[in-house]
């Protein structure tokens, strides 16, 4: 956060000063909450794509409740948006002479902690979507090893039956010579 000086006035802050930097303020936490969402939207949409392994399932519940929870932080951070832009309503609408220099610091004081707080869940959400597609990540890498062993495994015993069967053939086809070879001529009746 950047240090924001304001220009003094009768009994305080210059309110101007302080209505534009909670304008700003908020239209920064507006784009950051945007961005967060935009990149957890990526990686839904991503997760979403790809198939979960046969082998991993408790990964669907370990997503489900990381979802649950992201849910739950950005409700609170929408709560927090709107006290913002409560308090930045109730700042522009009270009449110049009504609003006390107290008590427009104390609403930049409580636009202040909303940010931080915002800021802190935002950060909070962050770590567990990436904990959670690390998670996913390494159960999928997982996955995919074992298949691959399954595979190189299947692969193997599919060689042997098909040795099993030429040898079953030949030794069929040399039975029914030898077959061929011993039987009794008819003219020798």
């Amino acid at each position: 956060m950047t240090e924001q000086t304001f220009r003094s006035a009768l009994g305080g802050f210059n309110r101007e000063d302080v209505v534009r930097y909670l304008e700003y303020i908020n239209a920064q936490h507006t784009a950051e909450l945007n961005q967060l969402r935009s990149e957890i939207e990526f990686l839904r949409s991503k997760a979403a794509q790809t198939p979960p392994p046969a082998e991993v399932p408790d990964q669907s519940e370990l997503v489900q409740q990381q979802a649950s929870r992201i849910r739950e932080l950005f409700d609170l951070c929408k709560q927090q948006e709107e006290k913002i832009a409560e308090l930045t309503a109730r700042l522009e609408a009270a009449p110049a002479a009504a609003v006390s220099a107290e008590a427009e610091l104390e609403a930049y004081r409580r636009a202040e902690r909303a940010e931080r707080v915002a800021q802190a869940r935002a950060d909070q959400i962050l770590q567990q979507v990436s904990s959670a597609l690390a998670d996913a990540t390494v159960k999928v890498d997982e996955a995919s090893a074992l298949l691959g062993s399954m595979a190189d495994q299947l692969s193997g015993q599919l060689d042997q039956f098909r040795s099993a069967v030429t040898g079953s053939k030949q030794a069929l086809q040399d039975a029914a010579a030898t077959m061929y070879a011993i039987r009794p001529s008819d003219d020798k009746q």
